[in-house]
């Protein structure tokens, strides 16, 4: 199991009990099962915001639409990555979720990810900089078989970055998360947990690695994909049209002697 605690000030924070974060967990993978996933959506023209349900195969066309959009500053998500995702692809992991069960799966996502985040919302551009680690083994209270667990550690302007992580399990349907991303100042009640706690949908098109990836607010469309001509991959992300999150891209470069974290990191 994870350090929940591993965080910075100003960014949502992990529920005291693990047990709160495992029923955010739940609650999101209970949405998804039962057709109807709740996001929250700023209303348009408006800093507030309002909460919008979604069936699996509207969610889903969202999000493929999302991938191939057509973008101002750089090319579509589904250009940079040279993969093309379907609707039918990104329902079909929402309709019959699965875990990952090998190091190898996480191991498609480790590396130094080097990149920008694109703001659609305000048109920010932030280079959103990480490493992504070497999976390793851990013994699971939820689960009898052991977990998967990859550091995340997200190199931001500030003096100790944020770390994040992911885990799965055989014995699991998802793969799920934390990336304890900034709060949000116009809803504090989505605060301890319901910023950072991430549920996923893995699956693959041809040599691509791709998750549709939920949370309690907004949901996204991550591929990962090797370089057919440099020793690296690429990586996009990209959520819904009319949500404030936007767009992201990253050359992933896979370096061994910095996949493995000390034990101060974790």
């Amino acid at each position: 199991m994870a350090d929940p605690n591993e965080t910075d000030r100003g960014s949502d924070v992990f529920p005291e009990e693990y047990s709160d974060y495992w029923a955010i967990v739940q609650g999101i993978h209970s949405e998804v099962r039962s057709d109807a996933v709740t996001l929250r959506k700023r209303k348009e023209k408006s800093e507030t915001t309002k909460h919008v349900t979604y069936g699996r195969s509207e969610l889903a066309k969202k999000l493929a639409d999302a991938h191939a959009a057509a973008r101002s500053r750089t090319k579509s998500n589904a250009k940079f990555a040279g993969v093309e995702v379907t609707v039918g692809e990104i329902e079909t992991a929402l309709r019959n979720p699965s875990s990952y069960d090998s190091s190898e799966d996480w191991m498609a996502w480790a590396g130094v990810h080097e990149g920008r985040w694109y703001d659609t919302h305000n048109g920010k551009v932030c280079e959103d900089d990480a490493t992504w680690y070497r999976p390793e083994t851990e013994s699971a209270s939820e689960f009898p078989a052991d977990t998967l667990h990859q550091d995340a550690h997200f190199e931001e302007p500030k003096p100790d970055g944020r770390k994040g992580w992911n885990e799965s399990n055989p014995e699991a349907d998802f793969v799920w998360g934390w990336d304890p991303k900034q709060k949000d100042p116009r809803t504090l009640e989505y605060d301890d947990g319901y910023v950072g706690t991430h549920v996923g949908s893995p699956f693959s098109k041809g040599e691509a690695s791709c998750i549709v990836c939920l949370t309690p607010q907004v949901a996204f469309v991550e591929v990962v994909e090797p370089h057919p001509d440099l020793p690296r991959r690429l990586r996009t992300s990209a959520t819904p049209d009319g949500w404030d999150w936007g767009y992201g891209q990253w050359s992933v470069k896979l370096r061994d002697g910095m996949l493995t974290p000390g034990g101060g990191e974790k």
